[in-house]
């Protein structure tokens, strides 16, 4: 078991220090001396903890997909409305990117451009805003959804900015972003801001 732990603690430095670099670099382009340096471990170590160096983005970029999609999804699980499911999603998103910059900076370099990043928007988010057309929440030809869900991200992507770069507070950011998201989608203006308003819940972790 403490075996275990240990090769699990080893694991994850792997995996932020690769995700802090890639953040830092805004390029694919790191080596395994530069990430074995920035995670504080061996060459070997690398190499035990990765399937394959060449493979290192995508595998980085699956996890933090992934890995938020399950949190988002178990933060919204009591939330019936998928208008208010979506505004969750986009401030918490927001707000995780102000707590961890170096998580919002890598979404910012890569999370429209990276295949492996698309799940990102094309999974629960994109079931949300056809959930919230079939509900009558949203005013949208279905077959609009993929260009919605283009500019979900960029409203997403484009708030975290501006946290990261201090013009807003990451309250502030969501919450507008969210606000002109659901408006965008054909909301009314004036559930749309109660929506966006509403208390936040915590980003739920997951085990």
């Amino acid at each position: 078991m403490v075996k275990k732990k240990r090769f699990r603690a080893a694991e994850l430095r792997v995996y932020d220090a690769a995700l802090r670099l890639y953040a830092e670099k805004g390029s694919y382009d790191i080596t395994v001396s530069e990430l074995a340096s920035a995670a504080g471990v061996a060459r070997g170590t690398v190499y035990k903890h990765l399937e394959s160096p060449k493979q290192l983005f995508n595998s980085v970029a699956t996890r933090l997909a992934s890995e938020m999609d399950e949190r988002i999804a178990a933060s919204n699980s009591e939330i019936d409305s998928p208008a208010a499911r979506l505004a969750t999603g986009i401030r918490l998103y927001i707000r995780r990117a102000h707590e961890n910059p170096h998580w919002g900076r890598f979404l910012i370099h890569f999370g429209l451009t990276a295949e492996s990043l698309r799940e990102l928007w094309t999974g629960p988010p994109s079931e949300d805003i056809q959930a919230a057309v079939e509900a009558g929440e949203f005013n949208l030809d279905l077959n609009a959804i993929p260009s919605a869900v283009a500019l979900l991200g960029g409203a997403t992507l484009t708030g975290i900015l501006l946290v990261l770069d201090g013009l807003k507070t990451w309250r502030e950011a969501g919450i507008e972003s969210a606000e002109l998201t659901l408006r965008a989608f054909g909301l009314d203006a004036q559930q749309a801001k109660k929506i966006a308003n509403s208390p936040l819940t915590e980003l739920k972790e997951i085990k």
